[in-house]
């Protein structure tokens, strides 16, 4: 279970709140033309993989939740939420981290609005539209991850313990 390693969960949520912000940053030098195409492809394998690592420790904390609300069931592929689970997992998040899903919200439109498709290839030469798509995608996946990972590092004990206690 992952919500009962706390350490790892708040040195997690560190590490994307850094992320997101990192990103964010390299996305306004972009933007501001501070930052070339060039040098964010040379970081950009970095920046992906850490998204990918945060982003999988939020897909096994929604997995631990919906495993423990829903009971293992052999026949589901996957267990799922309502909306009220999904309200109440982020019972222990803090107010400034509910915020992240708005500003993530409003770079997901931006990014797709006035940036549109990115491509990373041998075949295609990487330019500034696409340095600037992928620092805000990589940005828009860990603001959304945050919240989550913060509320199970701030909640006492684990989803296991407080699912009993919510069912009794």
């Amino acid at each position: 279970m992952i919500s009962d390693r706390k350490l790892l969960l708040r040195r997690t949520a560190m590490l994307a709140s850094t992320c997101a912000s990192v990103t964010l940053a390299v996305a306004c030098g972009v933007k501001a033309r501070l930052v070339s195409a060039s040098q964010v492809e040379s970081k950009l394998l970095l920046a992906i993989l850490v998204t990918l690592y945060v982003m999988a420790i939020w897909l096994g904390l929604l997995h631990e939740y919906a495993s423990l609300r829903r009971g293992y069931d052999p026949e589901a592929k996957f267990p799922k939420l309502s909306f009220s689970d999904f309200s109440s997992m982020h019972s222990w998040c803090s107010k400034w981290a509910y915020g992240s899903y708005l500003i993530a919200l409003g770079l997901l439109a931006y990014s797709f609005l006035y940036v549109g498709q990115v491509r990373w290839s041998k075949s295609f030469p990487f330019t500034e539209s696409d340095a600037l798509g992928f620092m805000l995608h990589l940005s828009t996946l860990a603001l959304v991850s945050l919240p989550l990972i913060t509320s199970a590092a701030r909640m006492p004990g684990t989803f296991a313990a407080n699912f009993r206690a919510d069912s009794q």
